[in-house]
């Protein structure tokens, strides 16, 4: 599946020094937990996502021609005591999640995968 990249995120990839991101929106009962792969608050797409760093890993991103269901593996290691409780109380397994790709310096971001 195609998808329309904004001009000024082509245009920041184009660059010699690039600085990529990634966002992820993970919708718990409880609420939505947002975060990214740098540091400090990020706005994206309106909500404040939450610095992770190098604590973030996103496994298994691929975009394909046809519709077939591919999964994806999020996992965070020296994760805060309260993430971990909401992770052990709610279960994340086949729910709803975003991702984001986007570059530091530009406001726009592509939304790479929405699954559930």
């Amino acid at each position: 599946m195609s998808r329309t990249v904004p001009a000024a995120l082509l245009t920041a990839l184009g660059q010699p020094e690039v600085q990529p991101f990634y966002g992820v929106e993970m919708l718990f009962d409880s609420g939505a937990v947002r975060l990214w792969t740098g540091y400090g608050d990020r706005t994206v797409s309106g909500q404040t996502y939450v610095g992770a760093g190098t604590l973030l890993n996103i496994q298994g991103l691929a975009e394909v021609a046809d519709l077939s269901a591919k999964s994806i593996t999020i996992s965070l290691s020296g994760v805060a005591a309260s993430l971990v409780s909401l992770a052990l109380q709610e279960p994340y397994q086949r729910r709803k999640v975003r991702v984001y790709f986007g570059a530091i310096g530009v406001s726009e971001v592509v939304r790479c995968l929405a699954v559930s």
